[in-house]
């Protein structure tokens, strides 16, 4: 609805003749506040039929809190219109249009708001334009809107500046002309029409119709800013906390984000609840980030769900429910945003917070896969290989691997070269293993380096050299793989090489025996009882080969058990367990000293010696053979 105070400028100009008594009386009234004497006076006028009396007391009616009238301003616009007044029948079509005391009818708006526009009401073409753009009353128009824009725009209304700038940039009832659109919104933007500031700050930004300029873009967000345009308060506002065209600030970009948040702009409400999270710009506040976050998620924005879930999930500001956090993290997830997606699967695979379901984790890891995130296109194939959720089906894990390994993902890639090593869910092929692993070894993964540092070392497919497998195993090493770690302690143990490096080399062992190789264990354990470290060595040979045992090894076990029989241990019973344990599990010699050593004074059992030594003879020892014949003698009377 148009003010008096307009109004009452273009009834002074319309006027050719003096004024009536009553209506100059009443426009002076009205001019003063003096509504009660406005209305007496320009009562009589509008009884006289002066339609501009009609008129301006069609407005009391209309806009007065204290003599609001709907039927009565109507009647009297209507009485206005129908003698031709534009104004009035502006006035009228929008009365219909908004359905202010009467039903809402946009067949008697447009009516009259055409009427108005054909005799050249700005605001009638204007208003006009906007119901066949958005075809309120069921008729949309974008040919019509435009052309309504236009007369507007060219009577110089800012507002239809700006939106037929607007169809010209969309190519909406006109033919798409970013050039004409630019045309347009500089000319609305020269009436400091805050939208049309603000979308020429968007253009600099993003280089569209414009040579793309952050700075210039800032200085138009500014001056859309200055007029209170949210949208360009929040750009602006993004930008100083970016330093995008402006010298990074997070105390300028707080104001800013936070006049657009309170007016309702959701982007600005997840921002500034940032900002609160982790005090930039403002002190650190997590309750007023949950709450911000809160208000946004509420609102569909799915960082803010996501956030918000993760707050409720450490108990970061608000109360610790687990529960909370995963309805939050389902409803980001619920709407495609992948980084809930993810989460919520490894929640559910891994049982955390919910009770653990292989089949909703599944579900969230296929929906991000689908939509192309690496990270759970590389879980949805574990979980092919490793049945988790889903029937085991290589073909599948390897249709996943390869999705993930094409996006770079090292993990993938180290693994869909493990498939191509086997053969399982694609033909095995070592030339695409190769290729694979190398990928996965450039990206830094360990075991990829390992085996890559392996094919270089034999010379298998790319010729010998020892320096790039030291290279690959030292780098695969230092990052905790075991196999690259036992590979370097061979290196450096190997005295035909110029990498040969003993102190090294037992450095590497003990690395890798820490990290639990049973290999490196033995390794080192008998670097240590050989190499005359004296007592304390042999302590500590005693220590890994103890570790190694009790992690199966039967060469441990066995070599634990000679230890045991020599000094200063001397202890046979303990050696004779030990030679058991390794016997039982087909350790050839460890049968043969079992047998001795029944044999002998400790337990004296015939049965048990003869049973240890013809295995041992049986697998062709000659000094199990020997030892049973002795057994055997020494048994004959």
């Amino acid at each position: 609805m148009r003010s008096l105070q307009p109004v009452l400028i273009a009834v002074a100009v319309l006027f050719t003749t003096p004024l009536r008594a009553d209506l100059a009386q009443g426009k002076r009234c009205l001019e003063a506040g003096r509504l009660d004497c406005a209305i007496e006076h320009l009562q009589i006028a509008a009884e006289r039929k002066d339609l501009n009396g009609q008129f301006l007391l069609g407005q009391i009616y209309l806009e007065s809190a204290q003599y609001r009238d709907l039927e009565q301003a109507r009647g009297l616009f209507l009485a206005a219109a129908e003698q031709g007044y534009a104004p009035a029948q502006y006035q009228l079509g929008s009365i219909f249009q908004q359905g202010l005391g009467v039903p809402v009818d946009m067949a008697q708006a447009v009516a009259w708001l055409t009427k108005a526009a054909e005799q050249g009401d700005v605001d009638a073409r204007f208003r006009l334009g906007k119901i066949f753009q958005s075809g309120e009353g069921g008729v949309k128009d974008a040919v019509r809107a435009a052309d309504y824009f236009r007369l507007a725009a060219e009577q110089g209304h800012a507002a239809a500046q700006h939106e037929l700038g607007l169809m010209y940039e969309q190519g909406q009832g006109v033919t798409q002309d970013i050039y004409e659109a630019i045309r347009w919104f500089r000319l609305s933007a020269e009436r400091n029409h805050p939208h049309a500031l603000h979308f020429i700050g968007l253009m600099y930004k993003t280089g569209m119709g414009f040579k793309k300029d952050s700075e210039e873009a800032a200085r138009w967000f500014q001056r859309a800013a200055d007029l209170n345009d949210t949208a360009a308060q929040f750009e602006l506002g993004m930008m100083y906390q970016r330093g995008e065209g402006v010298i990074q600030s997070h105390a300028k970009a707080f104001p800013l984000l936070n006049a657009a948040a309170t007016k309702g702009h959701v982007a600005a409400m997840f921002h500034l609840g940032e900002m609160y999270e982790h005090g930039r710009g403002v002190h650190q506040n997590l309750a007023r980030a949950a709450e911000l976050y809160r208000k946004a998620g509420d609102q569909g924005h799915v960082g803010a769900q996501s956030l918000l879930g993760l707050m409720y999930w450490e108990g970061d500001g608000i109360k610790q429910d687990r529960d909370q956090a995963v309805y939050w993290l389902t409803q980001a997830a619920s709407q495609n945003y992948i980084f809930a997606q993810n989460t919520l699967a490894t929640l559910y695979e891994l049982g955390e917070g919910v009770a653990q379901d292989y089949t909703q984790a599944t579900r969230w890891y296929a929906a991000a896969a689908e939509a192309g995130d690496a990270a759970s296109q590389y879980a949805l194939g574990r979980f092919y290989e490793h049945a988790l959720g889903v029937k085991q089906d290589y073909k599948q894990a390897a249709k996943w691997y390869q999705a993930a390994a094409g996006q770079g993902h090292s993990d993938a890639q180290s693994t869909l070269a493990r498939l191509y090593e086997s053969g399982q869910g694609v033909a095995r092929d070592m030339i695409e293993a190769t290729r694979w692993h190398r990928m996965a070894a450039q990206a830094g993964h360990a075991y990829s380096q390992y085996f890559v540092g392996l094919i270089y070392k034999l010379g298998q497919g790319v010729p010998k050299d020892i320096d790039k497998a030291q290279a690959l195993f030292l780098s695969a090493a230092e990052a905790g793989e075991t196999d690259a770690q036992l590979a370097l302690a061979r290196l450096y143990e190997d005295e035909n090489t110029p990498l040969f490096q003993p102190e090294q080399s037992l450095q590497w062992y003990e690395k890798a025996a820490e990290a639990g190789s049973v290999v490196a264990m033995q390794k080192l354990a008998q670097r240590l009882a050989t190499e005359g470290n004296g007592a304390e060595g042999l302590a500590a040979a005693m220590r890994w080969y103890a570790r190694a045992a009790e992690k199966g090894s039967v060469s441990a076990q066995y070599h634990l058990g000679k230890m045991y029989l020599e000094a200063p241990y001397n202890d046979t019973a303990q050696a004779l367990a030990l030679f058991r344990q390794a016997a039982e599990k087909g350790h050839v010699k460890a049968q043969y000293e079992a047998g001795r050593l029944h044999a002998q004074a400790l337990e004296r059992s015939k049965a048990e010696a003869e049973k240890w030594l013809v295995q041992a003879c049986k697998r062709g020892l000659q000094a199990g053979c020997d030892g049973l014949r002795e057994v055997t003698d020494m048994a004959t009377p």
